[in-house]
């Protein structure tokens, strides 16, 4: 499925900041993990259909993401 291929794949048993070039340059916080997500996301899932990314990392701590404040350059960036 599209999470599997666009994000698991890529993220699963990996240490994000040696692994993973996206974040060779930004922290690995939940806030970036979000956007990252996103923008994997936004290039296998069907238009409409993604709306928002949310990761929870304690019952009282969770990010919402919507693709906010990304630049065209950051969507570009994965492909």
């Amino acid at each position: 499925g599209w999470i599997n291929t666009a994000v698991l794949d890529v993220l699963d048993h990996r240490n994000l900041d040696v692994d993973v070039a996206y974040f060779k340059n930004r922290p690995s916080t939940v806030e970036n993990l979000a956007a990252f997500i996103w923008i994997r996301l936004t290039q296998t899932v069907p238009a409409g259909l993604l709306h928002k990314i949310i990761i929870s990392e304690t019952p009282k701590n969770k990010v919402i993401f919507a693709g906010e404040g990304l630049t065209k350059a950051e969507l570009e960036e994965l492909l």
